[in-house]
């Protein structure tokens, strides 16, 4: 026990203490006659400072000393630390508060300092990727000025504003300073044409970033700045730019203007741009695609035509209409027709699939985002024109992976519909309903409709005297019913009882009612005159081709979609006992007309049962 307790030391060592070999004594020695070096360089700046320190507290020293000083002031060089812009200060003046105070009452006076370069002259070196030593100190300044006393800062004559406001735009870092954001405000002609004088020849010299150009479409407190300098920096941006220029000057540009600018002015801007032939071709879609938003029925078939089966002009077209922050331009806007054919042409390009977990999000998934929200803003729309392009594009095999996505978009639009077209009965309408007297809306002649064809219907099936028969034709030279007779027959023996049924409620019933595109309903059931509704019907023999489509490929997108049908209708079928029937999707041979009848019932969403009525009437001879 005693020797384990004395070799306890020596075990612990490696545990205690580290071993100092010659890198690190080699590093160690460098470390100090470094720090001593740099004391030295400090006493010997010092020094120098000290010599000018009547210059330095006037504003008046060379501009490398006052920069000097700003960049310490602004923590951007290296050996200096310190919290903040006094103790940095402090650090590298090694500690003279005399300098410091100095340094101070420089960067106030430096303002008023004779033979500030000129905004021109800020701007050329600026070109040339040069700057003038007294730009941070002339930067600091004004911050200090401000912060002190924002009356006198903002007094100063507008030559040194200017110049500062050349200075701030060419050294485009962090958020803008305090003063920028109040001349913004209160002088924002001003500012407008020191950004025209620096942005203009920065477009021209082919220069990809231009500070002060994005505020203008996504920062409302440059509002006035962008009515003033948005027409002459659009009219001025150079023909043929770099691919960059126009993402990062040319969008903002025009969705500031889009924003911003009365919309006659900018049309007119856009119709001069695009009469220019020599414009480069990218460019030409986004001055198309800035045409649109401002006049859609005057540019979606020029844009269309330019933009042909290019892919990169797609490209380039869904680049600018993607906008995180949807500034600049309203969707809404756009007419659904408008909205329905860049959806047309955008999906090619982009899959509403998306994996699932994070990564990288790429321009087809935004794309395809923006796809997504125009086909949900047609979803959204109460009219009859998105529930017609819907459509429209549900028949498009070439948007065949984007049918759910469609679909769902349809049902929400008629959910829309219904509620925008809602409409609460008056008490006399009302009181006429209970009664059974006149139909109060839509909803009650659809109603009202399919009850009498369901008392019908069961005359004919039961009454004791055999209607049926009356759907029948005989045989040639004998009295013997052999076969049923044509459709348009069938229909105008039904319409002859339904007539006598609606006719004393005021309610008309006539066969080959028109629809849109053309289109004629078997019967047109309608109410209140041509500002009134109707409810169109179609019927259909069970032994008829198109028996299991007709409802989706006829009723439904060519009838019902009526303004005055508000989505209502009857699908009406003729059973003769089904014999020369096309059986069901399954295959399996139906019996009588209520399977019939169920299964075509099965064929209806959820939201097209609510309006569409399946009536199949049993004319079979009894066997």
């Amino acid at each position: 026990m005693g020797k384990c307790l004395s070799n306890f030391p020596t075990w612990l060592e490696c545990f205690t203490s580290c071993p100092i070999g010659e890198g690190q004594q080699e590093h160690a020695i460098q470390n100090r006659e470094r720090n001593i070096e740099q004391k030295k360089r400090k006493v010997e700046w010092v020094g120098y400072y000290r010599k000018h320190i009547s210059a330095i507290r006037n504003g008046s020293a060379y501009p490398q000393i006052l920069h000097n000083l700003a960049q310490a002031y602004n923590g951007l060089i290296y050996e200096v630390t310190g919290e903040t812009p006094r103790e940095r200060l402090e650090d590298f003046l090694d500690g003279d508060k005399e300098l410091v105070e100095a340094a101070y009452s420089g960067f106030r006076h430096i303002l008023n300092r004779n033979g500030l370069p000129t905004v021109s002259e800020i701007i050329e070196l600026e070109l040339k990727r040069k700057m003038h030593f007294v730009r941070a100190p002339c930067l600091v300044g004004i911050d200090e000025l401000f912060q002190s006393n924002p009356t006198d800062a903002m007094q100063l004559n507008d030559t040194v504003l200017s110049r500062l406001l050349a200075f701030r735009f060419t050294y485009d870092i962090g958020e803008n300073p305090e003063w920028v954001n109040a001349l913004i405000q209160t002088r924002p002609a001003l500012v407008a044409e020191v950004l025209f004088a620096y942005a203009l020849p920065m477009l021209r010299a082919g220069k990809e970033h231009v500070s002060g150009l994005y505020p203008l479409a996504y920062n409302d407190a440059y509002s006035e700045v962008s009515r003033i300098v948005l027409p002459p920096l659009l009219k001025g941006f150079p023909l043929r730019a770099r691919k960059q220029q126009l993402v990062n000057a040319l969008v903002p540009l025009l969705k500031g203007a889009l924003h911003h600018l009365d919309k006659k002015a900018l049309a007119s801007i856009v119709k001069r741009k695009l009469e220019l032939g020599s414009m480069d071709a990218a460019q030409r879609v986004y001055w198309l695609a800035c045409g649109l938003m401002i006049d859609p029925a005057a540019y979606v078939g020029k844009l269309l035509q330019y933009i042909g089966k290019s892919k990169p002009r797609r490209n380039q077209l869904a680049g600018f209409l993607r906008d995180r922050w949807e500034r600049g331009f309203s969707y809404s806007a756009l007419p659904e027709t408008v909205l329905a054919l860049i959806i047309e042409l955008l999906t090619p390009d982009c899959s509403p699939e998306r994996l699932e977990g994070g990564g990288w999000v790429s321009p087809a998934m935004q794309t395809a985002d923006l796809v997504r929200a125009f086909i949900n803003k047609l979803g959204g729309g109460p009219g009859e024109a998105a529930s017609q392009e819907l459509e429209r594009l549900l028949a498009l095999p070439s948007l065949a992976q984007w049918h759910n996505v469609l679909r769902g978009a349809l049902h929400d639009q008629r959910i829309a519909r219904r509620k925008a077209t809602f409409r609460r009965l008056g008490v006399e309408e009302v009181s006429r309903t209970l009664a059974n007297l006149q139909p109060a809306s839509v909803a009650d002649l659809a109603a009202l409709t399919f009850d009498h064809l369901r008392d019908i219907a069961r005359k004919i099936r039961d009454g004791n005297t055999n209607d049926y028969e009356n759907y029948w034709s005989y045989g040639v030279g004998n009295k013997k019913l052999e076969r049923p007779k044509p459709e348009n027959d069938c229909r105008n023996v039904l319409l002859s009882s339904l007539q006598m049924r609606l006719s004393p409620l005021g309610i008309d019933a006539q066969p080959e009612g028109n629809y849109a595109d053309n289109k004629r309903a078997d019967i047109r059931v309608s109410f209140g005159g041509a500002s009134g509704f109707n409810v169109p019907i179609e019927i259909k023999k069970d032994t008829h081709d198109d028996l299991w489509s007709a409802i989706h490929k006829q009723l439904i997108p060519k009838y019902v979609r009526d303004p005055g049908a508000e989505g209502h209708g009857i699908y009406l079928v003729f059973w003769f006992g089904g014999k020369g029937m096309k059986p069901p999707s399954d295959g399996k041979k139906l019996r009588s007309a209520a399977e019939l009848e169920e299964r075509l019932r099965q064929m209806l969403t959820t939201e097209e049962s609510h309006r569409i009525q399946i009536c199949v009437i049993d004319c079979a001879l009894p066997t």
